[in-house]
């Protein structure tokens, strides 16, 4: 299930930095994750994620999804992103989305099952999780993968910006949406199993850009395999690292990728007039 996870922020972060051209996009720093947490979380808090496994997923799926299509809107002007707009609307959607989760936790507080549900899905990990998670994950990952990998050319070419994709018949609103579509679907998924898991989808695509290239096709399989293993370190880690408690899984991948998204804000100081 680690490997499922990993593989699908990995490649999420592949498709949300091809959209906006931009190696800070990534599900954790923009509201997408925050967007699916909140709608697990109003899926656990109004009682059908406690009946149905089902429910979390599209629920988080759903959420995914309205998050990254307001974060596109703000931040994607006239064929372009600016980079200080995209950091700016997603701090400010991730903190509107955690008040939003704090206010579900605080509605159901009474509830103590429900609350403790949210608080312990949120803080991020695959404990205890059956089998019913692994086929979840598992039917989400490949037709949004598979979705991604045959729109990977149009995307290669709306690096180049989206009047020159259009001019070499790419249907760049068409592509858009399946870029959202599948995106969404991704980090809605991963979310619904593992809670909130930050930084593998801006740590793993960007890396592997650096070592393979742009190509989204390569960087897709790249990144699924590569993100794959790295949280199944991460998840041997949290399992070990304080035996016999187990530490959230997000808690070790934010301490890897912290350090590292300041190294791209120090790189990038200079497209961020708020720097």
């Amino acid at each position: 299930l680690a490997g499922l996870v990993g593989a699908m922020l990995a490649v999420a972060g592949v498709q949300m930095q091809g959209l906006f051209r931009n190696p800070l996009a990534a599900p954790g720093l923009v509201g997408t994750s925050q967007g699916a947490s909140l709608g697990g979380a109003i899926a656990i808090a109004t009682g059908l994620g406690l009946t149905s496994i089902g429910w979390v997923p599209l629920f988080s799926f759903i959420g995914a999804f309205l998050s990254l299509f307001l974060i596109y809107l703000l931040a994607h002007r006239e064929g372009e992103t600016s980079v200080a707009m995209l950091l700016l609307a997603g701090v400010a959607l991730n903190f509107l989305l955690s008040a939003l989760v704090s206010l579900v936790i605080s509605w159901k507080f009474k509830d103590y099952q429900a609350a403790v549900e949210i608080v312990r899905w949120l803080l991020g990990g695959l404990k205890d999780r059956s089998w019913d998670y692994v086929t979840i994950a598992f039917c989400s990952f490949i037709p949004a993968f598979l979705l991604s990998t045959w729109y990977a050319r149009d995307l290669d070419l709306m690096l180049e910006g989206e009047e020159t994709a259009q001019s070499l018949g790419v249907e760049t609103e068409k592509v858009t949406w399946v870029v959202l579509l599948s995106t969404a679907l991704l980090t809605g998924a991963a979310v619904s199993v593992s809670g909130v898991v930050s930084f593998v989808g801006l740590m793993i695509p960007h890396l592997l850009r650096l070592i393979i290239g742009p190509g989204h096709r390569n960087l897709n399989i790249a990144s699924a395999m590569t993100g794959a293993w790295f949280l199944i370190a991460a998840d041997i880690l949290s399992r070990t690292l304080i035996r016999p408690e187990e530490l959230p899984l997000g808690i070790i991948t934010s301490l890897i990728g912290a350090p590292f998204f300041l190294f791209l804000l120090v790189r990038q100081r200079k497209e961020l007039e708020i720097l």
